[in-house]
């Protein structure tokens, strides 16, 4: 429990860290995105989200640049997401990642390491057996998760103020099932468009 306690803790505290930015700092652009997902070993598993079955999902965001210099830049994001595996969970994650993007033409490539919140509500019934022998549904409110995530991007302008972009993640999720599946590690594809908020810095 005191595990448990200590990764939820330090995922909410990134959040809110990204969320307390500096005021000269502006967030750059709005994000939307379909994601398709898959549990599977963490980026050796990327093949299995082309085998199982097409899980349309979402993920909201935004960010802005800590640094910048020539056609590198440093960046933090804030993303909201939702995701559903099937028989065993649906997913709301809050997180943020920091990371490198380069752009050494029109194409952006990016690579970031992530944190936050993820809160696992259960897809199917869960029951326990009381001392008369009747069941109780329990946990259908979900529990608290803490995520860990790996992003890697490729993004190109369609006009002045949207880019088009794709992105690989994979993510671990702890503590799933305490003492059983400690670590789940969940991989994504996101296709998606950015729409610049301020203008003055892409």
């Amino acid at each position: 429990m005191k595990f448990r306690t200590f990764v939820i803790t330090l995922a909410i505290v990134c959040c809110f860290s990204a969320l307390a930015q500096p005021p000269k700092k502006q967030l750059q652009y709005f994000s939307i995105a379909l994601t398709n997902s898959a549990s599977s070993y963490p980026v050796v598993g990327a093949a299995e989200l082309w085998k199982a079955r097409l899980h349309p999902r979402f993920t909201l965001g935004t960010g802005f640049n800590w640094k910048r210099a020539d056609h590198l830049a440093w960046a933090q994001t804030l993303k909201l997401g939702y995701f559903h595996h099937r028989y065993i969970q649906h997913a709301l994650m809050l997180y943020t990642e920091s990371g490198l993007r380069y752009t050494p033409g029109k194409w952006g490539i990016s690579a970031m390491l992530g944190a936050g919140y993820l809160h696992s509500i259960p897809a199917t019934g869960r029951f326990r057996q009381r001392a008369d022998g009747s069941f109780v549904s329990f946990g259908k409110l979900g529990r608290p998760q803490a995520m860990l995530g790996f992003t890697i991007g490729l993004d190109y302008p369609l006009t002045p103020s949207n880019r088009i972009f794709t992105r690989f993640q994979t993510l671990v999720q702890t503590p799933f099932i305490p003492g059983y599946v400690p670590l789940l590690p969940v991989n994504q594809f996101h296709l998606g468009l950015t729409f610049r908020i301020n203008r003055k810095n892409p």
